[in-house]
């Protein structure tokens, strides 16, 4: 069993620190820097190393890979970024204990102008899709509202209707009870009751039929008179017994 007991060392950069100047974007391959190289003496699991930048990068302007040791910028650098960042850099085995190295970089670094300009027109297509998803968002808004508009307003209508059909229906069903009382009332059948409106009271259109049959009885009195004096029958025999019904109706009229 390999014992851990070599300490990794860097053959990439050679010189510590080690100083060289850097440009961003990259002119070759996109956002690599350089690679970090170190060498460890043990092996199996002791010769396994992993790669940290452990100081020099608050921004946050650097990446390396764990395991390879490459050095990449993050996605995003401006202007502003420009300067010197000394990043110390480890190197890790992976034995019990772990033994470790580091070293530095020594970064100068420069932006291109276009670096600027790309990223404004990164924001202004940014905003531009923001305005387009909140036109969207308004439209979408605008036609739920209008459908509910325009819901509520047809639903309101069908009830009106429905409530003036219903009203018409009760009205004309008053009407006929009202009739159908009046006819109860005044002892008439259908063919002879007068058309008084449900809005005539009870005694006024008591009061006009009591005087109409009061009218008939007189008539058909007279014409019995005329006849007893005369001796001679010029009135139907039917009106004697028609003006006993007459004169008992008269008084049922209260």
């Amino acid at each position: 069993m390999d014992v851990n007991d070599n300490v990794p060392y860097f053959v990439y950069p050679e010189t510590d620190p080690y100083t060289f100047e850097i440009h961003y974007p990259p002119l070759l391959t996109p956002n690599n820097i350089t690679v970090v190289q170190a060498r460890d003496n043990d092996s199996r699991e002791n010769a396994f190393l992993n790669y940290q930048i452990a100081r020099g990068n608050d921004k946050q302007l650097f990446n390396i890979n764990r395991y390879s040791g490459q050095l990449s910028f993050n996605p995003i650098v401006t202007k502003n970024d420009e300067g010197l960042y000394n990043l110390q850099i480890v190197v890790k085995d992976s034995g019990y204990p772990v033994q470790s190295a580091m070293t530095t970089l020594s970064l100068l670094l420069t932006v291109a102008n276009e670096t600027t300009q790309s990223l404004s027109a990164v924001q202004i297509t940014s905003d531009i899709k923001v305005h387009k998803s909140l036109a969207v968002v308004t439209v979408l808004i605008a036609m739920t509202v209008s459908v509910i508009v325009v819901a509520s307003v047809t639903l309101g209508v069908v009830r009106a209707k429905d409530r003036f059909q219903n009203a018409r229906e009760e009205d004309s069903d008053d009407s006929g009870k009202c009739l159908s009382k009046q006819r109860r009332l005044m002892g008439f059948s259908q063919q002879t009751i007068p058309q008084f409106g449900c809005s005539t009271s009870k005694p006024e259109a008591l009061d006009k039929i009591r005087d109409s049959r009061l009218l008939t009885f007189r008539q058909e009195s007279d014409c019995f008179l005329k006849e007893s004096e005369n001796d001679e029958q010029r009135c139907d025999p039917a009106l004697s017994t028609n003006r006993n019904q007459q004169v008992s109706s008269i008084f049922r009229i209260k």
